[in-house]
């Protein structure tokens, strides 16, 4: 069998000799600045979640499709939404608790003092 490689594509490397550190720093600040802004706003899961909660008349909701919903709702492309969503959620000023339901699966409430 022949063995399969995978071809990286290549790095931009910048030129050493050329290499102004600060210029440097400030394009990775700006790179950092840009991927920070894309975030998903918490407060904006938070409220798509109550209103799951409200609508579904539900006090426990599985968290995958869950937050499909939410990432409907809010019109994001993000691949790792669901990572994202999550990391909102278990945030500690969060409405909302996450455990381990039936089958293994993932669920959230909302927190007891928050009901």
């Amino acid at each position: 069998m022949p063995k399969i490689t995978k071809k990286a594509a290549p790095v931009e490397q910048p030129e050493i000799e050329n290499l102004n550190i600060a210029d440097l720093y400030k394009s990775l600040v700006a790179k950092t600045v840009d991927k920070k802004t894309s975030a998903i706003p918490s407060a904006e899961v938070y409220k798509h979640l109550n209103d799951l909660f409200e609508e579904s008349g539900q006090s426990e909701l599985m968290f995958a499709p869950a937050q499909r919903v939410v990432k409907t709702l809010m019109g994001s492309t993000e691949k790792n939404f669901y990572n994202r969503a999550m990391s909102a959620v278990k945030a500690k000023n969060s409405p909302f608790e996450v455990f381990e339901g039936e089958g293994g699966h993932i669920y959230i409430r909302r927190k007891a003092n928050q009901a």
